[in-house]
């Protein structure tokens, strides 16, 4: 069971590494009418591995985040639930789903407002931009994204903590995943239609906004996949295993004299 808490991280860095960068060529540069589906999916994955763009500090940061939080939620699956031991990787738990929970809030609150208002939203924000004019171009984009995430993990560990408090289940990580597997389901389902919307448009930051939701609902469903599928074969196996019983046959027997008689009254 300890080797696939190895199996499963490695197998999401090399889907995200595979499939981030295609998807970027694909919602922004991809030329559907002329090329296809299919042209157009050869086309990304082509244009995607040209360029590079795996050399971006900021994608290797994300994706060791993303590690980090699915490792959280692995954690608790390489011993039974019933144990007490198991009790005590329920807060990497708690901080995996949090962060997830708020990363799943916020692109969705973001595709919801780049796909109702387009660039439009962007302007608002301005006075929050210029208060970020002191930092490096390098640094404030991701500042700028940065503070909400942080808010909304905040928000989402205050909500789990008091929670899980008063009764701490040791199946709290596999109910995370199920939930967290459904949010993303839920964010594809409004962030899709959202970056349609937004393309059509023609805005010119939009379609970033949205696209960051069909982002973080996809990865997210794709890290609690791993989670949630181990969660289910070590239940499984749990089943299988005999159970030590108890021969309780001489307690529920009467009291007996020397002769077997059995005491009256």
């Amino acid at each position: 069971m300890r080797l696939w808490l190895i199996v499963i991280p490695v197998t999401y860095v090399v889907l995200l590494c595979a499939l981030a960068f295609p998807a970027v060529h694909l919602a922004f540069e991809a030329d559907f009418p002329t090329l296809g589906w299919a042209g157009a999916v050869a086309d990304s994955f082509n244009r995607a591995y040209e360029e590079k763009l795996y050399r971006s500090p900021w994608f290797h940061l994300c994706l060791l985040t993303m590690v980090a939080a699915q490792v959280g939620l692995l954690l608790p699956a390489g011993q039974p639930a019933e144990r007490p031991r198991a009790r005590r990787s329920l807060t990497l738990a708690l901080v995996a789903a949090s962060f997830l929970a708020g990363l799943l809030s916020i692109g969705l609150l973001l595709a919801l407002t780049c796909g109702i208002w387009g660039d439009d939203w962007f302007d608002a924000l301005e006075p929050m931009s210029a208060g970020l004019g002191w930092l490096p171009d390098y640094l404030a984009a991701p500042m700028f994204f940065l503070f909400p995430l942080l808010a909304g993990w905040g928000v989402w560990w205050f909500i789990l903590l008091k929670a899980t408090k008063a009764n701490p289940s040791p199946r709290f990580p596999q109910r995370a995943c199920h939930y967290l597997i459904a949010g993303s389901v839920l964010e594809l389902l409004v962030a899709i239609p959202c970056h349609v919307i937004s393309r059509n448009r023609d805005d010119c930051c939009a379609p970033f906004g949205t696209f960051f939701g069909i982002a973080t609902g996809a990865s997210v469903a794709l890290l609690c996949c791993g989670p949630a599928l181990l969660f289910l074969i070590r239940d499984r196996l749990q089943r299988k295993k005999p159970r030590a019983t108890v021969d309780h046959s001489d307690e529920n027997d009467p009291p007996t004299r020397g002769g077997g008689d059995v005491l009256p009254g």
